[in-house]
């Protein structure tokens, strides 16, 4: 066997690994989530404008979330920043999710939970999503 023979093996053999690596990604990223989730803001960067290849300028803004077991980042493409508000609990579906962060566009819906229902998050959780989350 020559050694421009293995070269040649290996870096087609490379190419392939990168193919599958990014069907992989491809396949995993944004998973449309139907159904509810409730969740309490806990903070929420202001908005700043972007442009996308497929829209023109629109508005997006980051927040961190929690329910009562886990803490989520968002990122947020529509103009919903009065909804996420500290300590104000929501409802949203129609999202997006991908590991830790969510994503809410123009399909998906939020709505504020009414005064009657009750939500609890352990400070325990807070205090995680606080001092790990940074949105800058």
């Amino acid at each position: 066997m020559s050694c421009s023979l293995l070269v040649t093996d290996f870096i087609s053999w490379k190419e392939n690994q990168k193919t599958q690596v990014q069907r992989k990604i491809t396949t995993r990223r944004d998973v449309l989530q139907k159904g509810p989730k409730t969740v309490m803001p806990l903070k929420a960067a202001e908005p700043f404008e972007y442009e996308s290849p497929e829209e023109e300028k629109s508005t997006i803004f980051h927040a961190t979330v929690v329910t009562a077991r886990q803490f989520f980042q968002l990122k947020v493409f529509n103009n919903l920043k009065k909804k996420f508000t500290k300590q104000k609990v929501i409802i949203k579906s129609d999202y997006c999710e991908y590991k830790e962060i969510l994503e809410i566009n123009k399909a998906s819906s939020v709505s504020e939970v009414g005064l009657d229902q009750k939500f609890e998050v352990p400070n325990s959780i807070i205090k995680i999503a606080n001092e790990i989350s940074k949105i800058r």
